[in-house]
């Protein structure tokens, strides 16, 4: 009896085996001539009519379905009718993954990676198009799912890629805990995109972890020793911790990166002193700020610059002028000294105020102009005030009912 259970066991197990073999080869064969429907529904037969199936069956299931996902953009001869199944990307993936499992003498090992390529591809493509509508976190999954893939193919750089819009898409989404993850990724595979360490030291610096930006700062400047924006940040990172003598050192190589590039240099020099103003040295700011702007005098930046960095000293002297009881000659003194020292600095800033708006004002592309609306208003707010202080209510009456018609326009929107 136990002989005749067990030819009954071995002639199923060879039926089964050889049903899955014909499934397989039937598969192949409507694969080969294009018909996508055939070959689909042979392979999921031959999948399905054994768990134990072999390497080259999850192969040719992964190829077909990647056809089969693919049609509507590249039908490449092939026939198929019917709904592209939703889950065509994880079928594919989860097959080329089985196959690697079973592939024990690598057999499809160079064809197999090449499948996982091409998905990783497909999914890294559905993120940049998700990415582009505003649909971030859909996007970033999809750029997880291109990550495995690309990983597994060992294709280190769409894997680096798809990290780099995963953070992207974690910074829009606000989600730093991702941002950090994805981009802490990349400064460890010392990825050359300044984006990925100014975002990350942005978000440390937000937590109050100088440490953390410390580091980031500094494998900014290690993994991309010529972008100066390294050195800028690394200056940034100096500032933090109250080293000026080093933020200024990091600076001078900045600005030695780009001598050769007057329009880059003038940018830097504008951020230089940008920095420099942050950091209470106006006069050095100062300096940057009209370098820059001989450089390249028809810009925003450098103008915009040493306007608010004159009007907002303006206004601390100010407030410290008015803050003053001047009770004796002294006090009396010093409370008029700050006060013209005020209406110098406001009046230092109206040019450079005027040359800003000017910039913009000039611009024809309506995306530039959209895109310096913001600024606009902000300069034309401190012109108004700077008039008002000098007392030349003209001008300042000009400037009024500009303001009040981009308000106006605003409020209707």
């Amino acid at each position: 009896m136990k002989k005749i259970t067990i030819l009954i066991a071995l002639v199923a197990f060879c039926f089964a085996a050889g049903a899955q073999q014909m499934h397989l080869q039937s598969a192949i064969s409507y694969l080969n001539k294009k018909y996508l429907n055939k070959a689909k529904e042979e392979i999921d037969l031959a999948v399905t009519s054994d768990k134990n199936v072999d390497a080259k069956t999850w192969f040719y299931k992964a190829k077909i379905y990647i056809h089969v996902g693919q049609y509507p953009i590249n039908p490449n001869g092939f026939k198929w009718k019917g709904e592209t199944p939703a889950d065509w990307r994880d079928q594919a993936y989860n097959a080329c993954i089985e196959c690697k499992r079973l592939d024990e003498g690598k057999e499809f090992a160079d064809q197999n990676n090449q499948l996982l390529n091409i998905i990783g591809i497909e999914c890294s493509n559905a993120g940049i198009d998700l990415y582009n509508a505003g649909n971030y976190a859909e996007a970033m999954q999809k750029c997880e799912s291109a990550i495995k893939m690309f990983n597994e193919s060992g294709n280190a750089k769409s894997s680096n890629d798809s990290y780099y819009l995963a953070g992207l898409c974690a910074y829009a989404l606000k989600d730093t805990a991702s941002l950090i993850k994805d981009f802490n990724t990349l400064v460890r595979k010392r990825s050359d995109k300044a984006k990925v360490y100014q975002l990350l030291f942005g978000v440390y610096k937000a937590q109050g972890k100088n440490d953390e930006a410390f580091k980031v700062a500094s494998n900014f400047v290690k993994n991309c020793p010529k972008d100066y924006n390294a050195y800028t940040l690394q200056a940034d990172a100096y500032l933090a911790n109250q080293n000026m003598d080093k933020a200024k050192e990091s600076l001078a190589q900045a600005e030695q990166l780009t001598k050769d590039n007057p329009t880059v240099h003038a940018q830097l020099l504008s951020a230089v002193g940008g920095i420099l103003s942050n950091a209470g040295d106006y006069d050095g700011a100062e300096v940057k700020y009209k370098e820059s702007l001989s450089l390249v005098p028809s810009q925003f930046e450098a103008n915009f610059g040493i306007a608010s960095m004159l009007f907002n000293r303006a206004i601390d002297k100010r407030k410290a002028s008015e803050a003053i009881d001047p009770v004796d000659d002294e006090s009396a003194a010093l409370m008029t000294k700050l006060g013209e020292e005020a209406l110098g600095l406001y009046s230092q800033s109206e040019p450079y105020l005027k040359s800003a708006i000017s910039y913009i004002d000039g611009l024809t592309s309506q995306q530039e102009i959209d895109a310096q609306r913001a600024n606009l208003h902000s300069c034309l707010l401190a012109l108004r005030e700077v008039y008002a202080r000098l007392e030349r209510m003209d001008d300042m009456k000009a400037v009024r009912e500009r303001v009040a018609q981009i308000e106006a326009a605003q409020a209707q929107k």
